[in-house]
């Protein structure tokens, strides 16, 4: 409530939508200065624009972030293994192998990609190269058992020569991409 001339007289206060909705429905000469006074006045009180912020790289509730996926394949061309490599990001083991797989699914949060076309190939390098031991190891498993079961050596050769062609056959894989890469 406030007074005019004396007398008490309600008071209504409008909102930047109201004033707007109110000078486009009255056609008076009133509502004409209102328009005036509510332009010049609303303008006046606006808060001047800020500048925007640049986007923060990670959101603080996000654990896997993009720049923890580069720390992750960079640790892994290094020799780590995902349990190292999780214990030193504080992220799961489960979580760096997915990354490392190229499976994990990134919010929105995670931030920019930092990992280069050279990080990338290195990690499946190293993929190739792992997945090359396990083969061998398991090639050598099965020439021994049949070696020791059997005594058939003629058997354990050709089962050696497969093995070595195994082997080859990443590496030629993993030339051929490379090369195509280029």
């Amino acid at each position: 409530m406030s007074q005019v001339n004396g007398r008490p007289c309600e008071q209504l206060i409008f909102s930047a939508t109201g004033c707007i909705k109110l000078g486009f429905f009255a056609n008076t000469a009133t509502a004409k200065q209102f328009r005036a006074w509510a332009a010049q006045t609303l303008e006046a009180t606006a808060p001047a624009p800020q500048p925007a912020a640049p986007p923060a790289p990670a959101l603080p509730g996000v654990r896997m972030t993009r720049r923890k996926e580069r720390l992750a394949m960079e640790r892994f061309v290094a020799g780590q293994t995902a349990q190292d490599i999780g214990r030193a990001l504080g992220v799961s083991r489960s979580t760096i192998s997915l990354t490392l797989c190229g499976k994990y699914q990134f919010s929105l949060g995670a931030g920019a990609p930092e990992c280069s076309r050279e990080l990338i190939a290195a990690v499946a390098a190293r993929h190739l190269a792992i997945e090359q031991q396990r083969l061998a190891a398991a090639q050598e498993r099965v020439a021994q058992r049949y070696l020791s079961l059997a005594n058939n050596q003629a058997l354990a050769d050709a089962l050696e020569q497969v093995g070595r062609q195994l082997q080859q056959a990443p590496l030629l894989a993993l030339g051929g991409a490379q090369a195509g890469d280029q």
